[in-house]
């Protein structure tokens, strides 16, 4: 393909294997990849409750003409707290729940001051708020019946239907800012 300043297709030349020309209005292979490309938008801070998340969205468009989702876009999100800085002081919380259990709650509690800090635990993955750091007691808990799971801070793990975790050191180097939650053995 030859494109323009503006990534428009000017010109096409289609190769088979055997490096021959063809004719490139043949049909297109039925599973043909998206091939995503960033556009020229800027990268934007993703926001949250606190300001900058520490993460980028990066609008990125699919070039592959015989891909099904050819010149459709999608928004990327890719980690970046030195171009997307967290607030002073302030500490991102992060969780992975890969098997979308619902109605679980993360109650932060400061040591020092008492402060709570109540999130809901979304299905998925990302950000899910933040606090200022400090030291904490963390309890995830469901309201009603809840299924035995292994809980993890990233750095401290338990397993059963609720989790408690004390003195938990919350700060951008502490690695005890994600909770994670997976189905135990």
């Amino acid at each position: 393909l030859i494109r323009d300043h503006d990534n428009n297709i000017l010109k096409k030349i289609c190769y088979n294997y055997a490096g021959q020309i063809e004719n490139c209005n043949s049909p297109c292979p039925s599973n043909a990849p998206a091939n995503w490309q960033n556009t020229s938008t800027p990268p934007t801070c993703q926001q949250g409750a606190c300001g900058n998340t520490g993460y980028q969205l990066q609008e990125q468009k699919d070039m592959n003409p015989c891909s099904a989702t050819y010149n459709q876009l999608q928004t990327v999100l890719v980690y970046n707290p030195t171009a997307c800085v967290l607030p002073s002081g302030m500490v991102s919380l992060t969780y992975q729940n890969p098997f979308n259990y619902t109605g679980f709650t993360a109650l932060y509690t400061n040591s020092t001051t008492g402060q709570q800090y109540s999130f809901a635990i979304p299905t998925g993955a990302g950000v899910f708020g933040c606090v200022p750091a400090g030291q904490y007691t963390i309890n995830i808990s469901k309201t009603g019946p809840a299924p035995y799971l292994i809980f993890s801070t990233g750095c401290y793990t338990l397993e059963g239907t609720s989790a408690i975790f004390k003195k938990v050191q919350i700060n951008n180097t502490s690695g005890c800012t994600n909770i994670n939650m997976q189905p135990a053995d």
